[in-house]
């Protein structure tokens, strides 16, 4: 089996690379400054793969984009969609991912600060 952790930490790498935006592995806090992309894992199923020792895993991460202004949150946002499009190929042969997809997307704006909720689902075999 492949920890849970190394997958988080894969993730908040890629979405760095894709924003370049402060990625925070948890909710976002009073003295936290935006811009800023906070992940939190949203739920797992892992499935053995018939007799062998390897799983099939779905995960489900939300990610929050925070921002100054609708345009540059939407700006990380297709960012992100970009990079994870771009890079299928590598993530399947770096990290095992495939059936990367995005869900659930909603915009939200609380009190001056404009914010993306994405549910992302990916799948791995470890």
């Amino acid at each position: 089996m492949k920890p849970i952790t190394d997958v988080l930490e894969a993730l908040i790498d890629e979405l760095q690379k894709a924003s370049e935006i402060r990625i925070k592995p948890a909710w976002i806090s009073p003295g936290d400054r935006v811009p800023l992309i906070t992940i939190l894992m949203h739920d797992s199923e892992l499935r053995p793969i018939d007799m062998s020792q390897m799983m099939i895993y779905e995960l489900r991460f939300q990610i929050d984009i925070w921002h100054t202004s609708a345009k540059d949150r939407d700006e990380v946002f297709d960012k992100i969609l970009n990079h994870f499009e771009e890079n299928k190929q590598r993530f399947h042969q770096d990290y095992g991912w495939f059936d990367i997809r995005f869900t659930g997307i909603t915009d939200l704006e609380e009190e001056g600060v404009f914010r993306k909720i994405i549910t992302l689902r990916l799948r791995m075999v470890a």
